[in-house]
């Protein structure tokens, strides 16, 4: 298999999409029936290949259908967020150059129409090639740091390589399952799905926080043998576990917890390896096609002393990558170069900046390897704070903070200040079945949150101001809503 051409074969009886939350299930077979149909649609409605058709759902498992069958038809799309209204729908059109809006009606539709749900499955094989003209074939918003997402561009030969990675530590076959926690509009979801269909084996999907189902997929109680996470993901499901007495060790069959998406809770990682659950740290953003690093949990538990003071190793890059570590002197940035990381096309020409001349991609994350040659991130460029010339890590402010039993989230930011240059700031959600509600957080408890902040952190890392809301409003990666919580903290 090349970059130049995409091979899928598989039997037509085989699983392809469980969701449990609707009860449904769709096979290969139902696939197949819905790709054909689409392709009929795709020419009565005019849509040429090099097009981009914008999709927007709530039902998971039709949004699901329709990505693999775009895919398979070489149809270009970009699913977002549903939390954009129609009126960002048609302003991202425009400004993109998306030719078509394809929303949920619209979907749920075309599958009735297509027969996909009440199609047979038969044990014929379903061979598939694609050459594809054009190298891209979909496009994802980032998450912006402040709020301004950037379009990536995503490119068959970036799902190639990043199939060959992922065959490092794991390879599904048909019928095992990949469980998926995460959104179709971000990188992870999404190319575990395109994963898992060259390798001819099922999805599981999932909310964001259905804790029951996720004890069940590790317990054995499913073909389900690796689920992706994010590390608000663990933290919020190894709380409730304990909350709720639950006991769960994975069987021997299950393979992996894959986390990414962010920087890991040293303490949740070793709650985890005490219960015997397997973890697989990564590292990865949507340029790079998702992980391009991973470390799984006896290498880092025979080699790090877990403290939350001190980043976690994310492990070595795949052979089929090149890493660079560049200081200007106070900083050391990680750049990347190889067949998974992004390439600019015409409609994300800015993303150009990036590069270097000879084709090397600055991450903006600040790193080094550790003496065990496993990269460590310590912080992205845009997420840190420098006040009074000391170097802020705000993910390490956030993790003392949520070791306080009063604290259930907590957001850390740095905000301009004509002393400090920028002072910190905690944002802080209470566990209101403790009595902390919101009414009751005086000038007292935020005292008292400061107080416990100076015991545990440096004096350049706590927070010289802070805000109890009610709810820190995130999207379901855990990543900040820039607009709702600029909102919630102008109503303050």
């Amino acid at each position: 298999m090349t970059s130049s051409e995409i091979r899928f074969l598989f039997s037509s009886n085989q699983a392809f999409v469980d969701s449990p939350s609707t009860g449904r299930t769709y096979s290969y077979a139902q696939l197949w029936t819905y790709k054909e149909h689409l392709t009929h649609r795709i020419q009565e409605l005019d849509i040429t290949s090099e097009q981009v058709i914008l999709i927007q759902s709530n039902r998971t498992d039709e949004l699901c259908l329709t990505i693999a069958a775009l895919f398979l038809c070489e149809q270009a799309f970009c699913v977002v967020d549903t939390y954009h209204n129609e009126n960002d729908l048609r302003q991202l059109a425009k400004k993109h150059q998306f030719d078509k809006i394809w929303d949920e009606p619209f979907i749920s539709n075309e599958i009735t129409k297509s027969s996909a749900l009440t199609s047979k499955p038969n044990m014929e094989t379903i061979s598939i090639s694609l050459h594809p003209k054009y190298g891209v074939f979909g496009y994802l918003f980032t998450s912006g740091s402040t709020g301004e997402a950037s379009l990536i561009p995503l490119r068959y030969a970036q799902l190639v390589a990043a199939t060959k990675n992922s065959e490092n530590f794991i390879s599904l076959t048909p019928n095992q399952s990949w469980g998926i926690p995460l959104s179709f509009h971000h990188i992870g979801a999404l190319s575990v799905l395109l994963k898992c269909m060259l390798w001819g084996s099922a999805v599981s999907l999932s909310s964001g926080s259905d804790y029951k189902l996720w004890n069940r997929w590790l317990s054995g109680d499913s073909n389900c043998i690796i689920i992706s996470l994010v590390p608000t993901q663990l933290h919020h499901w190894l709380a409730h576990n304990k909350r709720n007495a639950i006991s769960v060790r994975p069987t021997k069959d299950f393979g992996y917890i894959l986390l990414g998406g962010g920087p890991s809770n040293a303490l949740d990682i070793q709650e985890a390896i005490q219960m015997k659950w397997p973890i697989m740290l990564s590292y990865g953003m949507t340029e790079t096609f998702a992980h391009v690093t991973h470390v799984g949990v006896d290498e880092l538990n025979s080699m790090e002393k877990f403290n939350v003071s001190t980043p976690l190793p994310v492990g070595r890059l795949d052979d089929r990558l090149s890493l660079e570590l560049r200081s200007d002197g106070q900083e050391t940035t990680v750049w990347l170069k190889g067949d998974q990381i992004v390439r600019p096309d015409a409609r994300t020409a800015p993303l150009s900046d990036r590069f270097d001349q000879e084709g090397w991609f600055c991450t903006g994350d600040i790193g080094e390897l550790n003496k065990h040659g496993n990269l460590v991130i310590h912080a992205r460029r845009s997420d840190r704070i420098v006040s009074g010339g000391e170097n802020v890590a705000p993910k390490r402010v956030e993790d003392v903070l949520l070791k306080n039993p009063s604290v259930k989230d907590v957001h850390i930011m740095g905000k301009n200040d004509p002393v400090w240059g920028q002072r910190v700031v905690a944002i802080i959600q209470l566990h209101q079945e403790k009595g902390c509600q919101p009414t009751t957080a005086t000038k007292q408890v935020i005292q008292s949150l400061k107080d416990y902040c100076k015991r545990e952190l440096p004096t350049s890392h706590v927070p010289k101001e802070i805000h109890i809301i009610s709810t820190i409003p995130r999207t379901g990666l855990g990543k900040i809503r820039w607009v709702e919580l600029q909102n919630i903290l102008n109503k303050a």
